[in-house]
């Protein structure tokens, strides 16, 4: 009988830090775990949540459980604060202003503290980017206190250390730097010379084997953070990626209220981010580890559910488009549900758009058959604010064909872009012959605006 997340969670602390030869009371142990688990529970969260980590903590070392444990407690752009009873320990080395985190200047000589900026390549007075590490310092930083503070006669410095080095590894899509070396080289370069930086300024042995050691276990949690890019099942990796557009775009929890424009928005971004994110920086390896064979495999594997996934979120962009451009011609910006109908759930009957769009007798031939079944038949799991298939974006694709649908995109770029107006982008995408078939549909379900949806039909 499987144990809840919350205990998972606890037993997982517990047994790492046994192995680790951490002292620890059963009684601090459930304080830690349990700070843990309301951190990861937080109200935003979807993707980054127990669930996540309990994941990426199976079959793991005990430095990487007890790292993997940690790695996400703070991620402040969707929780929008620190996690609850943190701030006490995080406010004295870190400040909120306005323009973004930073790390406070001035700081007295403090052994996890300045542990911790070494590791991470962090100055005092710094900002702290989202993107380049925040989070990342952040939950390193506030788990190594949390633990000190609880763990009897304190964490020694090295394995602090070493926790240190597995949670920077997580700072993902590391770009080559002005040097050209590849993210791999660069960061592992650093890891190196900070760990024996350390080593040498608070007088612990730290062999070249064991840094070898360490930083492997860190490329392997890091990879395992990222193990749903190379997913068997594209499917399954658009389910991680499904889960992550509610997290950064909050008003997409509230299942049939989000409007047409907040939808596509999420959807361009997330198509934005597909189309820039470079295969080859995803996965890391250090020293042969992983091995050739097994890192081509996931970067190959990678690099096929990225250029799916580009295809089939731009395809459920153009239908989107067209709704959009119909609403702002017939009365401006409304729930996506006004349009389309409410979300489908426990078989409900439930009037929707695509139940007036006309059959189709044939097929494109110009299909990419993943794309499709992705489309037609669904990603692998339901989420409560958007369908598991895609019925409108599947309907244009099954009618015009992939490379219509490449060139229709564009043009629905510029529109977004209000390089173009609605009118100018229905017009542009008329010899396609999609928009008067989306339109139609969603006039059976907009009865309010029927009349003047129709008079967008272009004969």
């Amino acid at each position: 009988m499987q144990l809840s997340p919350i205990h998972q969670l606890i037993y997982l602390l517990g047994n790492s830090l046994a192995q680790l030869n951490c002292a620890i009371t059963p009684a601090e142990t459930e304080k830690i775990g349990i700070f843990i688990f309301l951190a990861m529970e937080g109200s935003q969260r979807k993707f980054h949540n127990s669930n996540h980590v309990l994941d990426i903590c199976k079959d793991m070392t005990p430095l990487q459980t007890l790292s993997g444990l940690f790695h996400d407690v703070v991620y402040y752009q969707i929780d929008g604060s620190f996690p609850p009873n943190s701030e006490i320990l995080l406010l004295p080395f870190v400040e909120v202003k306005s323009e973004g985190i930073f790390i406070r200047k001035d700081i007295a000589k403090h052994q996890i503290f300045d542990s911790c900026l070494t590791i991470f390549g962090f100055q005092q007075g710094q900002k702290l980017e989202n993107f380049g590490g925040q989070n990342e310092f952040l939950s390193a930083l506030l788990g190594a206190l949390l633990l000190d503070s609880h763990v009897n006669n304190h964490v020694n410095i090295k394995l602090l250390a070493a926790f240190f080095v597995c949670i920077e590894a997580t700072i993902p899509f590391r770009k080559p730097n002005s040097q050209n070396q590849t993210s791999h080289q660069s960061s592992y370069q650093k890891a190196e010379k900070n760990l024996q930086i350390l080593a040498q300024e608070y007088d612990f042995e730290l062999t070249e084997t064991e840094i070898d050691e360490i930083i492997k276990q860190a490329v392997g949690l890091a990879n395992r953070d990222v193990a749903n890019f190379a997913a068997a099942d594209v499917g399954k990796f658009l389910d991680g990626t499904w889960t992550l557009l509610p997290e950064s775009h909050a008003q997409l929890w509230y299942g049939g209220v989000y409007s047409v424009q907040s939808y596509r928005t999420a959807l361009s971004k997330m198509e934005y981010f597909l189309n820039i994110l470079q295969p080859e920086v995803i996965f890391e390896q250090y020293k042969g580890f992983p091995d050739d064979i097994t890192f081509k495999k996931l970067v190959a594997q990678a690099t096929k559910n990225i250029a799916i996934s580009r295809q089939y979120i731009g395809v459920k962009l153009l239908p989107i488009a067209i709704i959009e451009a119909a609403a702002l011609l017939t009365g401006g910006d409304v729930p996506l549900s006004f349009f389309m109908g409410d979300v489908r759930m426990h078989e409900q009957d439930i009037k929707r758009a695509e139940d007036f769009l006309p059959q189709l007798l044939d097929i494109h031939k110009d299909i990419d058959y993943d794309v499709y079944r992705l489309l037609e038949f669904g990603r692998t799991t339901a989420t409560s604010f958007d369908l598991q298939n895609s019925p409108l974006a599947s309907f244009i694709y099954k009618k015009v064909g992939k490379n219509a649908c490449t060139e229709m995109l564009e043009i629905a770029k510029s529109f977004f872009a209000q390089q173009i107006s609605p009118q100018q982008f229905l017009q542009k995408i008329s010899n396609y012959e999609v928009s008067n078939d989306i339109i139609m549909a969603c006039a059976k379900i907009a009865e309010t605006r029927t009349e003047k949806l129709f008079g967008l039909i272009i004969y």
